[in-house]
């Protein structure tokens, strides 16, 4: 009786979860999608430079299809209760708070207000899903 109730298939699943893979699949998507219209010429990679962050985009449409392959692995470890997914999702987001810093930094000595709240909330949803996931290690396997 005492093993079935320490058993890790009895645990429901954290209640954030489905939403951080949600948001890893949708950010891959639109990273996905603007890296389509950069390869085929319909965009400039400067439109999207804000989504990668710090000068990633003179590499061109590679670093936005890597960062998809990135978040759509991490996504779906993360709903099916991998390790490796959730340090890999903190890894992601700690990245890209390191990667937006510059934009904001330049944005608050321009003015740039709506730059400025754009690379604001990025920080903020990112660092909230790192800490939401480091506290959250005992349900994945």
């Amino acid at each position: 009786m005492t093993q079935q109730l320490l058993t890790s298939e009895n645990v429901e699943r954290p209640v954030l979860i489905l939403p951080i893979a949600i948001v890893c699949f949708s950010f891959a998507a639109v990273l996905c999608i603007c890296g389509v219209l950069s390869l085929i010429g319909s965009m400039s990679l400067r439109l999207a430079a804000q989504l990668l962050g710090s000068g990633l985009e003179v590499m061109g449409p590679t670093p936005f299809f890597l960062y998809t392959i990135a978040l759509c692995a991490g996504g779906t470890g993360l709903l099916l209760r991998q390790n490796w997914a959730r340090l890999l999702t903190v890894i992601l987001c700690a990245v890209g708070i390191l990667f937006v810093v510059p934009h904001i930094s330049s944005a608050v000595v321009d003015e740039r207000y709506a730059a400025m709240s754009l690379d604001g909330v990025q920080i903020l949803v990112r660092m909230a899903i790192a800490s939401y996931l480091w506290r959250e290690r005992e349900w994945f396997v």
